[in-house]
């Protein structure tokens, strides 16, 4: 069994990382509400630094806030910084999007007309794929 915890995303809170490490924890995930919590990648990568074993990443990157090639660009620059330990994952953005003053977007309304989470997931896995695939 894995047990993993999201939080909010706030720098001022950036030892929580290494006491769930330290308490076992498989994983973080943190939310990425920009007007409300720190920037998560800029979390992340602190916490990419200081810790060894646990897994990081977004809760539920925002596609409205996002477009694929920035979110890709930020996973992979955070799997540089924590090789092998990086999980991302992907939503609407009700708390993000309604704070800014926008509607949630369903998936298929981000990047007509094709479905938000499939362009998503093909940005992903073709930039993750190992060489050759």
């Amino acid at each position: 069994m894995q047990f993993g915890s999201c939080v909010m995303t706030d720098i001022d809170e950036i030892g929580f990382f290494n006491h769930a490490e330290g308490l076992g924890y498989d994983s973080v995930w943190v939310t990425d509400s920009q007007m409300i919590f720190s920037d998560c990648y800029a979390v992340l990568a602190l916490a990419a630094r200081q810790t060894r074993r646990i897994r990081l990443g977004p809760g539920t990157a925002i596609c409205g806030t996002r477009i694929p090639p920035v979110q890709v660009a930020a996973m992979a620059t955070l799997n540089r910084l924590a090789p092998g330990r990086v999980h991302l994952g992907i939503g609407t953005g009700n708390t993000a999007m309604r704070t800014m003053g926008q509607r949630r977007r369903v998936p298929c309304a981000c990047w007509p007309p094709c479905c938000a989470a499939r362009r998503w997931t093909t940005a992903t896995t073709t930039a993750f794929a190992p060489s050759g695939c």
